[in-house]
C-alpha cells in the first residue's frame, strides 16, 4: 500500500500537482510509521526534497536529503545514494556552499560509475555543470570552471539522448543555454533555449493527448456499464423462462399420474418430458454462459475502474455526473420489493459511498468555483439569526448520536443582513459539523451569534482536542489533514475550513480561530461587516 501511495505521489509530481503529490508522500510515511517499517523511507525523503523546490527553504530540503542519505547507507542502496548526493549537490550549490557541493558531486559521480547507473551518471554530470558555472560566477578559476561545465553538460546531454529522457534533456538544454550566455555565446544560447522550448511544447501536446485518452477511457467504462445492465436484463429473462419451463415440467408429471393407464399418452408425455429436459439443459447452459459473460464484464469493469481511478479523478465534473447516475440506478433498485436482503445491503453501502464521494467532489468544485477571480454571490436580505437556529436544529440529531450537548446563543430580535444565504449556510454548517466530528462524547458545543453596528460574529466553541502549533499554521489550507481525528469514524477531506475561509472573504469578512470559551477545545469565528460598516475592513471583535 505504501508503494502505491508513493507511485501516486510520483504521478501527481509529474503533473505538477504539488499539494496532492506531497499529501501522498506524507501518507506513505505515516503508513510506514504505523507498521514500523523502514524500507522505502529513503526514496520518500528524496522525493519530498524535490517538490516545489523553488518555494521550499533550502535548509528544509537539505535536512530531508540528510535523512535519505543516512537510510540509503543503512540499506546499502548505492543507486539511491548516488541520486541523493546529486540532489544534495544541487541545493548546496544554490546555498553557496561550493566546497561541500564539490564533495557531494564527486560522491554522486563515483557511485554512478561504480554501479553503471546511466541515469545517475547523467544527474552527476548535470550537478557538476551547475557547480562549475556557480564557481565561474564567483570568480573561482573561471578560465577552468566554464570549460569544465561545458564538458559535463555535453556528457549529460549525450546520456539523456541515449536514454531517451525528454524531461532531463529539456532541463539540460536550458542549463546549456545559460552556459552559452555565461560564455558570451548569445546565438548558441538562443538556439539551445529554442530546442528546449520545442521539447516542452511537444510534452504539453503529449499531456493533452493523455487527457483525451483518459476521457475516452471514461466513455468506454460507461459503455461497459450499459452493456453490463443489458446482460443483467437478459439474465433475468432467462431466469423467467427457466421458471416457466419448470412449471410446465411439473404439470406434465401431474398429467402422467392421472393418465398412467394410457400407454400412448404416457409415451407422448415421456417424449414431451425429454424435450423439456433438453430445453432446460440448453437454457441452463445459456444462462451459465450469460452469467460467465456477466462476471467477465464485471471483472473487466472493475479492472478498468482501478486503472482509471486516479486519471478520472482529475475530471471532477465528469466523475460527479457519473456517480449521480450510479446513485439514481441504485435508488431505483432499492425501490424494488423483490430485491434480496444481502443485495439491498450491498446497494445501500454503494449509495452511501457514492453520496460521500459526491459530497467531497461538490465541496471541491464549490471551492474551486469560489476561488476564481470572477466568483459572484447571490445576495439577498434574510434573517441570519433564524438561519443559525435552523442549522443548529438540523445538526442536533447528529450531536445527540454522539452524546454531545449542542446549544445556541443569539439575539432575541431578527438580525437582517444582505448576503448569500446558501453560501453562509454552507460555511456555518461546516464549522458545526467539524465540532461534532472531532468532539469526544459527553462534551458541549456552543454556537454564538453576536452583532454590533459595524460587525457581525458567528462563533462555534467546542471541547475537542484543539489545534497544535503545526495545525495552526495550515488550518485553512486545502487538503490539510490536521492532528485531530474524527471520534465517530467519519471521513475528513481537508476541504471544509478552506471553503469557510473563502466564503467569509467573498462577503468582505474573515475566518479565524482562537481558544474556546468552554473547557479546552477551539473556537472558529466568521466575522462579517455589520449594517453600518460600508464594506470597510472589520473592526476588532473583542467587544462582541
Amino acid at each position: 500500500m505504501a508503494q502505491v501511495l508513493v507511485n501516486l505521489g510520483n504521478l501527481y509530481d509529474n503533473m505538477d500537482q504539488v499539494p496532492l503529490s506531497r499529501s501522498h508522500y506524507l501518507r506513505a510515511l505515516a503508513l510506514l510509521d504505523r507498521i514500523g517499517a523502514e524500507s522505502g523511507r529513503a526514496s520518500i525523503y528524496n522525493n519530498l526534497s524535490q517538490i516545489d523546490e523553488d518555494q521550499t527553504p533550502i535548509s528544509e530540503s537539505l535536512g530531508l536529503l540528510d535523512r535519505a542519505i543516512t537510510l540509503y547507507r543503512q540499506e546499502n542502496n548505492q543507486i539511491g545514494l548516488g541520486l541523493a548526493y546529486r540532489n544534495q549537490a544541487k541545493f548546496l550549490t544554490r546555498a553557496g556552499r561550493l566546497a561541500d557541493a564539490r564533495l557531494a558531486v564527486d560522491q554522486a559521480r563515483s557511485l554512478a560509475e561504480t554501479t553503471g547507473h546511466r541515469v545517475g551518471l547523467a544527474a552527476a554530470h548535470e550537478a557538476a555543470a551547475e557547480l562549475a558555472m556557480a564557481e565561474a560566477l564567483q570568480g573561482h578559476a573561471a578560465e577552468h570552471a566554464l570549460p569544465a561545465a561545458g564538458r559535463a553538460l555535453a556528457e549529460a546531454i549525450a546520456i539523456a539522448t541515449e536514454l531517451d529522457d525528454p524531461d532531463r534533456l529539456e532541463r539540460l538544454l536550458r542549463l546549456q543555454s545559460d552556459w552559452h550566455e555565461q560564455s558570451g555565446q548569445a546565438d548558441l544560447a538562443l538556439d539551445a533555449l529554442r530546442r528546449a522550448d520545442t521539447m516542452r511544447i511537444q510534452r504539453e501536446r503529449e499531456a493533452q493527448s493523455q487527457r483525451m485518452q483518459a476521457l475516452t477511457a471514461q466513455y468506454q467504462s460507461e459503455q461497459q456499464q450499459l452493456e453490463l445492465r443489458r446482460l443483467e436484463a437478459n439474465a433475468k429473462v432467462q431466469d423467467d423462462m427457466l421458471a416457466n419451463t419448470r412449471w410446465q415440467r411439473n404439470g406434465s408429471l401431474v398429467v402422467l399420474l392421472l393418465l398412467i393407464g394410457l400407454a400412448a399418452v404416457g409415451t407422448q408425455w415421456i417424449r414431451t418430458r425429454d424435450r423439456l429436459l433438453v430445453t432446460e439443459r440448453a437454457q441452463n447452459a445459456a444462462l451459465q454462459r450469460t452469467m460467465a459473460a456477466l462476471e467477465q464484464a464485471r471483472r473487466s469493469a472493475d479492472e478498468e475502474r482501478r486503472i482509471n481511478t486516479e486519471l478520472l479523478a482529475l475530471a471532477a465534473n465528469e466523475v460527479e455526473g457519473s456517480l449521480k447516475r450510479v446513485r439514481a440506478t441504485v435508488e431505483r433498485l432499492l425501490g424494488s420489493a423483490s430485491l434480496p436482503v444481502d443485495s439491498r445491503q450491498h446497494l445501500s453501502g454503494l449509495a452511501t459511498t457514492a453520496n460521500e464521494v459526491i459530497d467531497t467532489l461538490a465541496n471541491l468544485v464549490t471551492l474551486t468555483s469560489l476561488e476564481r477571480e470572477q466568483a459572484t454571490l447571490s445576495q439577498a436580505e434574510f434573517d441570519l439569526a433564524q438561519l443559525v437556529d435552523d442549522l443548529v436544529t438540523q445538526a442536533d440529531a447528529r450531536a445527540s448520536e454522539k452524546r454531545l450537548r449542542l446549544s445556541v446563543t443569539r439575539p432575541e430580535s431578527p438580525l437582517l443582513i444582505h448576503a448569500d444565504r446558501l453560501r453562509l449556510a454552507e460555511a456555518i454548517e461546516q464549522l458545526i459539523g467539524n465540532a461534532i466530528k472531532f468532539s469526544p462524547p459527553n462534551r458541549r458545543i456552543e454556537v454564538r451569534l453576536s452583532a454590533a453596528d459595524t460587525a457581525i460574529r458567528i462563533a462555534v466553541h467546542d471541547e475537542g482536542p484543539g489545534l497544535n502549533e503545526a495545525d495552526q499554521r495550515r488550518v485553512f489550507g486545502r487538503f490539510q489533514r490536521l492532528s485531530a481525528r474524527p471520534t465517530g469514524g467519519e471521513r475528513s477531506t481537508g476541504l471544509g475550513l478552506a471553503l469557510v475561509k473563502r466564503i467569509a472573504e467573498l462577503h468582505g469578512g474573515t475566518a479565524t480561530f482562537g481558544p474556546s470559551c468552554l473547557q479546552g477545545g477551539v473556537c472558529f469565528y466568521i466575522d462579517l461587516p455589520g449594517p453600518n460598516a460600508n464594506h470597510d475592513p472589520l473592526l476588532p471583535m473583542a467587544n462582541l
